[in-house]
């Protein structure tokens, strides 16, 4: 595999961003020769923060710690679950933007945390409980989940505690606030109208079954076993004709993964089926047993269930999802606000980020772990 080293200054320019979007950041390297003695004491408590996992990665107003065994279990359980989804020369900079976000997050955990203890802001285990049950439908247990993520049960609860909590906190910020009014979504839907007259335009579709019998077209005797499938099709076709049931034939017969569901299909619409099946799809009356209709998967007999003619939606039809839209809105930008006041409010050090150039005086400046 491919490996990315990242330099320290990289290093020291990506966490700067962090601060720099709450109006919180340091200077970015401060050279020992002109050095203040304020500067040196900063130097000196980064260092004397350096101690393993129990390093001070994150401080705020002096007080709130965050620590670099926290930001690197979170970082490598985010890694872990979307590794599948990263390329492999793409991994070190994903690490690094990971490791990045998480910083971020459990920076503002950490700032909301301490507003949910000055307002008094409980969860019982009652509630804790109770939520983690609408979550799951109580087909698992906390034990059962908290193993599935390689954390300690104790751990796992803390964890949907302290999260519900923020959520409590968060909800009580909203909680006074006036619902969207019908003229507003009416509003809305106008705008939306007027911009993209398509949006509110619903195409044509059909509800279909059908049964497959598959052709290996590379079978050594292709002519030969495309003739015999048509010829079973056929078969299959004149006993539905003849009152098989449907779904039977199905089951019994196609080569379709739909055979679980009777051979449903579902609801399509144009351009969402190679184009003989969607043909003859369209072309068929409902509850109709339609010619036998070759494509490159085999041999097809479809049954049309019900047809869905083209139309226009209106503002009745959507008036409450928007009504709903609007009210998140309203909602997401006071909770978006009072975030970013809340983190222009803090002051939020990254001790994380290389704070003197003299290679001599910061003799743990070395890359990463994470980053290596």
């Amino acid at each position: 595999m491919k490996t990315k080293r990242i330099s320290l200054t990289a290093i020291s320019v990506m966490t700067g961003a962090i601060l720099s979007m709450t109006g919180c950041a340091d200077d970015a390297v401060v050279s020992v020769a002109g050095a203040s003695e304020a500067d040196l004491a900063k130097v000196e408590a980064v260092q004397a923060n350096r101690v393993g996992n129990d390093t001070v990665s994150v401080l705020i107003d002096k007080e709130i710690k965050i620590t670099k065994g926290e930001i690197d279990e979170m970082a490598n359980a985010v890694l872990e679950a979307n590794r599948m989804q990263i390329p492999a020369d793409e991994i070190e900079t994903a690490k690094t933007d990971i490791r990045k976000n998480v910083i971020e997050q459990l920076t503002l955990q950490a700032l909301l945390l301490r507003e949910c203890d000055k307002a008094g802001i409980a969860v019982t285990d009652e509630e804790r409980d109770a939520f983690f049950n609408e979550m799951t439908g109580g087909q698992k247990s906390a034990e059962e989940v908290a193993q599935d993520a390689n954390m300690p049960v104790e751990k796992f609860l803390d964890m949907i505690t302290k999260n519900m909590r923020i959520e409590k906190f968060l909800t009580g910020k909203t909680e006074d606030l006036p619902a969207p009014t019908e003229e507003e979504a009416k509003a809305r839907f106008d705008e939306i109208v007027e911009s993209n007259p398509e949006a509110v335009q619903t195409p044509a579709t059909v509800e279909a079954s059908h049964i497959l019998v598959s052709v290996d077209a590379e079978a050594e005797d292709a002519e030969a076993v495309d003739a015999a499938a048509k010829v079973k099709m056929e078969e299959v076709r004149q006993k539905l004709i003849d009152g098989a049931d449907f779904a039977e034939m199905a089951t019994e017969y196609s080569d379709c993964p739909s055979k679980e569901n009777g051979g449903s299909l579902g609801q399509f619409g144009e351009g969402q089926m190679v184009k003989p099946f969607e043909d003859a799809a369209f072309a068929q009356e409902v509850g109709e047993i339609g010619d036998v209709v070759k494509t490159d998967f085999g041999y097809h007999v479809i049954r049309v269930d019900k047809k869905n003619a083209s139309g226009s939606i209106t503002f009745d039809d959507v008036k409450d999802d928007i009504l709903e839209a609007l009210a998140r809105e309203k909602t997401g930008t006071i909770q978006r606000d009072y975030l970013t006041g809340l983190r222009q409010g803090a002051q939020i050090e990254n001790l994380e980020k290389p704070i003197v150039s003299d290679p001599v005086r910061v003799e743990s400046q070395k890359t990463p772990e994470w980053a290596e």
